[in-house]
């Protein structure tokens, strides 16, 4: 989850993740002068809605700057929101969930044995601010729990693991020729 800007005014700048990056949205430039709830309204120009350049060249490092001027703001002023990151609506979806662990599925290193790894995915897992439901659905996608026909079919629940929508058994197919 990530904070789309809105007015600035709930973003904490060091805290919050809210850059619009592939990495986690966090801020990394060294702001040893900035405190840890100083929040994102302080780097907009509020009476011309327009980021301050100069403030915001002169605290991030030049890639931040860059993303963070990038943001656009709107004179409509709407609120900031949390967002699903892996969506551009920014809505939770299913098929988006999915999408993301295929990807990471394909990512050279996913398999790790690193049980330090591990603990570490499913304690951000379980620390997400998504409903339950959501985190349970990915825990039994992980753990190849959810009831697929293979899984059925593996726990000799179904005789086939062929899915329903082909409206055939692997032995009643007709080939054409």
């Amino acid at each position: 989850m990530v904070w789309r800007v809105g007015t600035g005014e709930r973003v904490r700048i060091k805290e919050d993740r809210w850059l619009p990056d592939k990495t986690n949205g966090l801020v990394s430039s060294p702001l040893s002068q900035v405190a840890a709830e100083t929040k994102v309204s302080s780097l907009i120009n509020q009476d011309q809605v327009r980021w301050n350049e100069e403030v915001v060249h002169n605290l991030f490092l030049p890639h931040e700057a860059d993303s963070i001027l990038a943001i656009p703001l709107s004179f409509r002023r709407p609120l900031d929101r949390i967002a699903w990151k892996h969506t551009p609506s920014g809505m939770f979806t299913t098929s988006g969930a999915y999408k993301l662990i295929v990807s990471c599925d394909s990512m050279p290193n996913a398999g790790s044995s690193s049980v330090e790894n591990q603990k570490k995915f499913w304690k951000s897992l379980w620390q997400l601010r998504v409903p339950n439901k959501i985190k349970h659905f990915v825990w039994r996608a992980c753990n190849e729990a959810l009831p697929t026909k293979t899984n059925l079919h593996h726990h000799h629940v179904t005789d086939y693991d062929i899915c329903d929508l082909r409206g055939e058994h692997p032995e009643d197919t007709v080939h054409a020729l």
